[in-house]
């Protein structure tokens, strides 16, 4: 805004004026987004519903065998990123038999969850490399060995949910993981796992 003389007769008081307009302009964007900023708990309801996708009128499943679970770092990621993801399904532990990680929920936080299971997760960190350097006069050539640490064995669409929430369960045999599954109506995902044969094994 153009002062004009105003602003020759007395500079002060038209400095005052710029600076309580610039203050007010301040104070009134504060408030709009103030106003426009949801409350804490609508906040985290809103984010639980875009990993959640309930609008979805599908649900993606992804099933993976896990060969070994030692290691308490790879069990932590598993949990925690299913429960940050709002994810349903299980992870069953049957150590000597076989491991099963069952995920439910929308596509955005299933993609997620892929991604962390075949890609960020290093399933051999904690392994010894298995050569030997005295074995150099070796003249037999093996082909390289299978990463078969975490399989996704299934992935697909189902139209409703098996699971209300998501656990981490220790079974200490076979039908007690099975027996787990199938109070959620699912175990045909133990089905899948008994039946699975890696292709690559038949190159």
């Amino acid at each position: 805004r153009v002062l004009g003389d105003e602003a020759i007769a007395d500079p002060s008081t038209v400095e005052r004026k710029v600076r309580q307009q610039v203050e007010q302009r301040r104070k009134e964007h504060e408030q709009r987004n103030e106003a426009r900023r949801l409350p804490a708990e609508e906040r985290k309801q809103k984010k639980k519903q875009k990993w959640m996708a309930e609008n979805e009128p599908v649900t993606q499943v992804l099933v993976f065998k896990i060969k070994d679970l030692a290691n308490k770092k790879h069990l932590f990621k598993i949990d925690m990123n299913a429960q940050q993801f709002h994810l349903t399904g299980c992870c069953i532990t049957c150590p000597g038999v076989a491991n099963i990680v069952v995920v439910e929920g929308g596509p955005r936080a299933i993609k997620r969850y892929k991604k962390l299971m075949v890609r960020r997760i290093k399933w051999t960190e904690d392994q010894k490399d298995d050569e030997d350097d005295d074995d150099d006069d070796q003249d037999e050539v093996t082909a390289p060995k299978l990463q078969d640490h975490c399989v996704l064995i299934w992935e697909g669409i189902v139209k409703q949910r098996n699971f209300k929430n998501w656990k981490v369960t220790h079974a200490k045999n076979e039908p007690e993981a099975r027996k787990l599954l199938h109070d959620r109506q699912a175990d045909h995902y133990w089905d899948m796992l008994a039946r699975y044969r890696d292709h690559r094994l038949d190159i």
